[in-house]
């Protein structure tokens, strides 16, 4: 069989799991490596797994939040307020009004320098360090969605919108209306 042909039945005959997947390609071309077929990469199986998995848990809040503080004191010269509370912690810069910008630029550094080094351990590193990148890469996107909802906001207001927050309250001043 041809690889077109191939194709056209597998399309035909519904694909139900991993197994039928690998015979169906082991079929249509034996000489394929089926062993790529499954789940990507190589999760260990073992206690020492889930240890690395809950140490990564533990340290990937305080990392996100590091970062948060590293580009507020990059961008702004002062030196974030950190926050840890019963379900979430948070860095900000209390009392200031910043702009728009900056806000969107240090709710973003995390997930923006997080991935990046997961993508970059999936592309330069062997086989075995894919599996606790993809779940860092995971938790950090878990981790990221409050920033991402706050930058999607204020991406919806004036560019001279500034932000403020005092006592866990954000506030946004944007300019009055010129007509």
């Amino acid at each position: 069989l041809g690889p077109r042909r191939a194709v056209d039945m597998i399309q035909s005959h519904p694909i139900q799991s991993a197994e039928t997947l690998t015979t169906a390609i082991s079929t249509y071309f034996p000489d394929a490596d089926t062993a790529m077929v499954g789940i990507p990469f190589n999760a260990p199986n073992n206690g020492i797994a889930m240890l690395l998995l809950f140490l990564m848990i533990a340290l990937i809040v305080p990392l996100h939040e590091a970062i948060h503080g590293l580009a507020f004191r990059l961008l702004t010269g002062e030196w974030p307020h950190y926050t840890l509370q019963r379900f979430f912690a948070s860095a900000g810069l209390p009392g200031l009004y910043l702009p728009c910008n900056l806000v969107i630029t240090a709710a973003l550094a995390p997930f923006i320098t997080i991935t990046l080094f997961c993508v970059l351990v999936f592309a330069f590193t062997p086989g075995g360090f894919t599996w606790p990148a993809m779940m860092l890469a995971a938790f950090n996107c878990a981790g990221s969605i409050g920033d991402l909802m706050t930058t999607t906001q204020l991406l919806r207001q004036p560019s001279e919108t500034v932000v403020h927050e005092e006592e866990g309250e954000v506030r946004l001043y944007r300019p009055a209306n010129k007509e």
